[in-house]
């Protein structure tokens, strides 16, 4: 896939709550095709940019897009939970971003696993060493089945689809994603919910299980308020609501921050960030059409005080 055709999500909005004019070091931590870490640097001589992903394919390909920027940008192969690490006692002055989404690449190349909409392997893993979608599949128990749907997929027919693949199994073990579709269609009936196939949440569910998504999220937060400067951005999109309420509530309760317990209001000297975005800010219809990826992905801001 060329990084031409890569769409960067909420672009605009991304850099203008980032605010790269001010330099400084910022932290990209879902790198991907570099697409957001392009804009921000030719936005701003001053800023310089780690960029982290733990997709190495991904890694190459931003390598060749911004080799033009230099030592500006610096990449590594890491999970965004590893920022601490990665960042070896800097401080980040500058922000802390991550675009909680599956990549373009991931979903376009079958062999990845991660899309019901090609056949291929039940990969899904987003770096290397992590467990398989087809691991978890046949050999998690009806019941870790039955919770990995429910807690990550919101599936209300969890436990049936599970059953179904226990079934299946025995018979003879799913190696395909499209071996896991129609053993989800057969569990659950083909008919579409709402706009999206009826075995999608059970692959955003796997996908989440297989990758550790929101307990990498939560290490990422709790990373990112002790090593941002203040002044320093925290800009998070994500594109579900188990993701956007893990951010909602942790930049909420920081910015509200510890209450007297005789006058029940916040202390100022506990509140740790301003909230920049009231409210989960959405792609506009121009970009959804252009881009239908960006449909359900809700931006968050906030300052380091």
């Amino acid at each position: 896939m060329s990084t031409s055709l890569h769409q960067p999500v909420l672009l605009a909005e991304t850099i203008e709550y980032l605010a790269p004019g001010r330099g400084g070091l910022f932290v990209d931590c879902t790198l991907g095709l570099g697409g957001h870490t392009e804009a921000l640097l030719e936005s701003s001589p001053s800023a310089r940019v780690l960029g982290i992903d733990r997709d190495p394919q991904a890694l190459e390909r931003a390598a060749g897009r911004l080799q033009a920027f230099g030592e500006r940008v610096e990449l590594v192969e890491a999970r965004f939970s590893e920022i601490g690490r990665v960042l070896a006692g800097r401080r980040v002055d500058g922000g802390i971003f991550a675009d909680l989404g599956v990549s373009s690449m991931q979903l376009d190349r079958g062999e990845r696993g991660f899309s019901f909409q090609q056949d291929g392997p039940l990969d899904m893993r987003m770096g290397r060493g992590d467990v398989t979608a087809e691991e978890v599949i046949n050999h998690y128990s009806e019941e870790e089945l039955a919770r990995v749907f429910k807690q990550y997929g919101e599936e209300r027919m969890a436990r049936r689809v599970a059953r179904e693949l226990v079934r299946r199994r025995e018979e003879e073990p799913l190696r395909t994603t499209s071996d896991l579709r129609e053993a989800v269609h057969r569990a659950k009936g083909r008919s579409r919910e709402g706009r999206i196939d009826s075995s999608t949440r059970v692959f955003q569910a796997l996908r989440l299980e297989v990758n550790r998504e929101l307990v990498e999220l939560e290490e990422l937060l709790d990373q990112a308020i002790r090593l941002l400067d203040q002044d320093g951005r925290l800009v998070i999109i994500s594109y579900h609501s188990l993701e956007d309420r893990i951010v909602k509530h942790r930049l909420r309760g920081w910015a509200q921050g510890e209450k007297d317990p005789i006058t029940g209001r916040p202390r100022e000297e506990t509140q740790l960030l301003e909230l920049l975005t009231r409210r989960a800010v959405g792609p506009s219809e121009s970009e959804v059409e252009e881009n239908p990826r960006a449909r359900s992905a809700r931006l968050r801001a906030a300052r380091r005080l």
